[in-house]
């Protein structure tokens, strides 16, 4: 009797502490995530976590019973386990704490005492034969219960081992529906609201605002484009159409980007827009220069970054290199500077006719490519003026120094050469802009 009695006394005990103390949010989308951004707009706190990770919205207004704090925040998993168990908790303070494991009889069969510090904590369990326990965690006056199955036999002691901990509560390791996946954190009350923004390919994003009251699966619908590479794009802003071409896994536009919203001829840290040789601001006139239907619109790096239509964006540094290696250039001489390559840079360029005479335009494999690189020259900082009209290709990436955020890496192609040059350059300079597909 004394043991039916202890049992009934367990169970109720861990009926009556089950009260939540997070909500759990999981994503769905119809992509493959890459990030997703949550922000708690009511206490301005913010976390970004990655596509296959669970968040846990940590509920800071929890019910207290009158006689001891009682707080749903202890994890089992797997639940049923086989063999290892892993439980995850946290607590708000530094505390001793003590963990007490019973079986379905009452008999108290492993017990550990330790102090622990503020923050998320993981313990892997081992050792446990088959058969249903409490598990008791008691952290200073906190007591933590839950109910774990033993589904296998094991010959084992009985351990358990501190395998990660975490003072922001964040990096978590969980088993779930989904695999292997991290658990992440937001703290939240009821009626609070959430801004979140999915993120695909890098580019392509979702936002929505909810306030959740319970567990909830959140499915996000990112617009993807089916854009097939080789056909005519149409830029929606201006009207512009633009041969695209495939090189490898990358599809690039085959013609310099003409978006050109104003134009300017002076120098600035804010976007400005250039056409070649155009001394001016009359927008209707640039537009009608031969300089600009033949070369398109030169970029300062502040306009080039965001220049680039929805679905396409400007290369970085690294999606330059994977072009350059495609068409021959050595791994090695990719992450070079100066002149890299072999005729990397005639097999970029096309249209003879518009390219001052050299060993660009002489090497056999000129034009090969279908990228099309053109002499369209650059508006130059220290002169204020236009330079290198039908001698030299300019190209922006997006993709800055480590050491001095002001530079950025381009690319340049001159009529003497037939590599590529590859430096860093402030921002200031007017160069074309090629996009690349998301």
């Amino acid at each position: 009797m004394k043991k039916t009695i202890t049992i009934f006394l367990l169970i109720s005990l861990t009926s009556t502490l089950y009260s939540q103390e997070y909500l759990t949010v999981d994503f769905t989308a119809n992509t493959q995530l890459d990030s997703i951004y949550i922000k708690n707009t009511n206490q301005n706190e913010s976390i970004t976590i990655s596509g296959d990770d669970i968040l846990h919205l940590i509920i800071e207004n929890s019910f207290v019973n009158e006689t001891q704090v009682k707080e749903k925040q202890i994890t089992m998993f797997p639940n049923p386990s086989e063999q290892i168990s892993y439980i995850q908790f946290r607590n708000n303070k530094p505390n001793n704490s003590h963990l007490k494991i019973i079986d379905i009889t009452g008999q108290l069969v492993f017990k550990e005492d330790f102090f622990l510090e503020k923050g998320e904590h993981l313990f892997s369990l081992t050792g446990l034969i088959s058969g249903t326990y409490i598990i008791s965690l008691q952290i200073g006056e906190k007591l933590l219960t839950e109910k774990l199955l033993i589904s296998q036999n094991t010959n084992d002691i009985i351990a358990l081992e501190k395998t990660n901990f975490s003072t922001n509560y964040e990096n978590i390791t969980s088993l779930n529906n989904k695999g292997t996946s991290i658990i992440k954190s937001l703290p939240y009350n009821i009626g609070e609201q959430l801004q979140i923004i999915g993120y695909a390919n890098g580019y392509y994003e979702s936002t929505i605002y909810c306030s959740p009251t319970e567990n909830i699966t959140i499915d996000l619908l990112l617009e993807i484009d089916n854009f097939d590479c080789g056909s005519i794009f149409i830029d929606n802003r201006d009207g512009n159409e633009y041969t695209t071409i495939q090189i490898g896994n990358q599809c690039w536009f085959a013609e310099n980007l003409k978006y050109l919203p104003s134009v300017t001829y002076t120098l600035g840290v804010e976007p400005k827009y250039y056409v070649y040789d155009y001394y001016g601001t009359n927008l209707s006139e640039a537009l009608e220069s031969p300089m600009y239907d033949t070369f398109g619109a030169l970029y300062n790096y502040y306009a080039a970054d965001s220049a680039c239509p929805k679905g396409w964006h400007l290369p970085t540094d690294d999606e330059w290199k994977t072009l350059e290696i495609y068409l021959g250039m050595s791994i090695e001489e990719s992450n070079s500077e100066g002149d890299r390559g072999t005729n990397q840079g005639s097999k970029l360029a096309s249209d003879a006719n518009l390219w001052n005479d050299g060993a660009l335009k002489e090497n056999n494999d000129f034009g090969t490519s279908g990228f099309n690189a053109i002499p369209g020259g650059w508006f130059e900082v220290s002169d204020g003026m236009f330079f290198d009209i039908s001698g030299r290709s300019w190209f922006w990436t997006s993709t800055m120094d480590q050491e001095n955020n002001f530079w950025v890496a381009i690319r340049h192609i001159d009529n003497s050469s037939p590599k590529v040059i590859r430096f860093f350059i402030t921002k200031r300079y007017g160069m074309s802009v090629r996009c690349i597909k998301h």
